[in-house]
């Protein structure tokens, strides 16, 4: 039954070379000395590679510590290592944990460097999943920092554009208070744009540029003295 649910997995391909072998282990050991990749030198430098090459970058914690496993798995498959006994084998497989330990921690972005040292200062380096934990929650703690720091942001933003204006309108009204007309005592304009004494002009003449008037500058005094034909507004007696 073994044997035929064998043959049944396996490709016709490969199947084929094994019809005439009369145990199942025989099957079994004949396909994995043919085709397994266990203890093959290239595939376990290849991950190697790949291990001593991973960085976080712009994954978060999460993704980063499922690409290492998947390494890690590959390798474990690939390079197959025995113990004596089991006390060995606890020691082995402590001694791998805490090595893959250093293997995540090194690929960690600069700003996990604080943490990081806290895990490398204890007395005993904790276990994998428990330092994956830990740096989880650093990155959950450094986002919600991350955003409040935003907002406040943004507030002070808007709250300093308000003061600007603010300060803009005060500075603007102290420069107007510091003119002063000498024809009627009152600030904000000059004797040259004293409507009381030149009459008030179109309101589309005015703010014109570097004190210039137009050709119909209101006020504007001929050679006698007088105020122009041009002038707008009515002339005051006196």
């Amino acid at each position: 039954m073994i044997m035929a649910w064998l043959w049944n997995s396996i490709v016709p391909e490969i199947s084929d070379t094994c019809m005439f072998l009369t145990f199942a282990k025989a099957i079994w050991i004949a396909i994995e000395q043919t085709y397994s990749k266990a203890k093959d030198a290239a595939q376990i430098y290849e991950v190697k590679v790949k291990i001593m090459a991973a960085k976080q970058g712009t994954k978060t914690v999460t993704e980063y510590a499922n690409q290492l496993k998947s390494l890690w798995m590959k390798l474990d498959h690939y390079r197959v290592i025995k113990a004596k006994c089991s006390e060995d084998s606890t020691i082995l497989r402590a001694y791998i944990e805490q090595d893959r330990v250093y293997d995540f921690l090194v690929g960690l972005n600069p700003e996990y460097d604080q943490v990081r040292i806290q895990i490398l200062g204890k007395e005993k380096v904790p276990r994998l999943n428990e330092v994956v934990a830990i740096i989880r929650s650093e990155e959950s703690r450094r986002g919600l920092m991350l955003e409040t720091s935003t907002t406040e942001s943004s507030t002070m933003i808007a709250e300093g554009g308000t003061i600007m204006v603010a300060n803009q309108r005060k500075n603007w009204e102290k420069r107007h208070e510091e003119i002063w007309c000498t024809h009627c005592n009152k600030s904000r304009h000059t004797r040259e744009k004293c409507w009381k004494l030149h009459g008030k002009p179109p309101s589309r003449e005015w703010g014109l540029k570097d004190g210039k008037t137009s050709s119909k500058e209101w006020g504007s005094k001929g050679e006698d003295g007088k105020t122009s034909s041009r002038e707008w507004g009515p002339k005051l007696p006196g």
